[in-house]
């Protein structure tokens, strides 16, 4: 449906994303600066930059183990009593930057791994619990109210600990906090960046749970 460059950033800083590199340039507002190469562009036509494991930039060594992780390494965290926790929190830490600091940065794609926790609090996760996705939402959310013509991807692509119910409350949740700018599956990848932005419907929300996506018209599936 899209075609994403993914990227790590971290202490590099942003500009390395970008051919055309200028001190101290910002990439906050790229998509509107670029209006007039990219408006009469179809969906499917973008190339846009995204992070892989988006989530994963608060995780540190003392981070809790999460479900996704191998069981081996589970294991050896047990058995080392969390000497390997280091080299494991090395290996899930895939950004150095918050979802804040990629979205201004120019992050337009974002790769969403979600964990509910026993507490029944929603946590992002790469082999390890990283920040809340309310944390995240919500920097989204403000993103967005603040530039208004930037358009952001949502994969919600791996669940762990989910069950029917917490799907139903994710889904309310992100519809919630996001539904006043979001692109229902209706418009499909046909539709055009001018298009998007005259309805100001500048979220795509994929979600990878068929089920989810049948009971609600906000969410895009998988194979969209």
């Amino acid at each position: 449906m899209f075609a994403v460059c993914l990227v790590a950033i971290g202490c590099a800083g942003p500009s390395d994303l970008f051919v055309s590199k200028t001190p101290g340039s910002v990439y906050s507002d790229w998509m509107a600066d670029s209006a007039e190469f990219i408006r009469d562009k179809k969906l499917n036509e973008l190339v846009l930059p995204g992070t892989h494991d988006s989530g994963s930039y608060a995780i540190t060594p003392s981070s809790v183990i999460a479900p996704d992780i191998d069981p081996i390494f589970k294991r050896l965290s047990g058995i080392t009593f969390g000497a390997i926790n280091h080299t494991i929190a090395a290996w899930s830490r895939t950004q150095g930057m918050s979802i804040a600091a990629q979205l201004e940065a120019g992050i337009r794609y974002f790769d969403l791994r979600v964990c509910r926790r026993k507490d029944g609090d929603f946590y992002m996760v790469h082999g390890m619990y990283s920040d809340s996705l309310d944390s995240a939402i919500s920097d989204i959310r403000s993103f967005l109210i603040e530039h208004d013509r930037e358009i952001l991807v949502l994969d919600f692509n791996h669940f762990y600990e989910m069950t029917d119910e917490a799907h139903v409350e994710l889904t309310d949740k992100i519809i919630s906090e996001l539904g006043f700018c979001m692109c229902p599956s209706s418009k499909t990848a046909g539709a055009t960046v001018d298009e998007l932005w005259e309805a100001d419907e500048r979220v795509i929300v994929i979600y990878h749970d068929d089920v989810s996506v049948g009971r609600r018209k906000e969410l895009w599936g998988r194979n969209s």
